[in-house]
């Protein structure tokens, strides 16, 4: 898919569990034009939902293309 979006060199996916979907089989998938390493990982979850719950992220990996 990154290889398919112009000046794409980064693709992060992982599953965003939240109230709604437990245990999610869906995959997101974040796009990046320079390559990240863990200490950008930021987004651990914990967006509070509609129903007061927290969202958590599981399964979060990152694929550089080029350096």
């Amino acid at each position: 898919m990154c290889e398919d979006v112009k000046g794409c060199v980064f693709f992060n996916t992982y599953h965003d569990n939240n109230s709604d979907v437990k245990d999610s089989t869906k995959l997101t998938c974040a796009l990046f034009k320079t390559c990240h390493g863990p200490e950008d990982a930021m987004n651990c979850g914990g967006q509070t939902q509609a129903d007061g719950s927290k969202n958590y992220i599981t399964e979060s990996q990152g694929f550089c293309l080029n350096k």
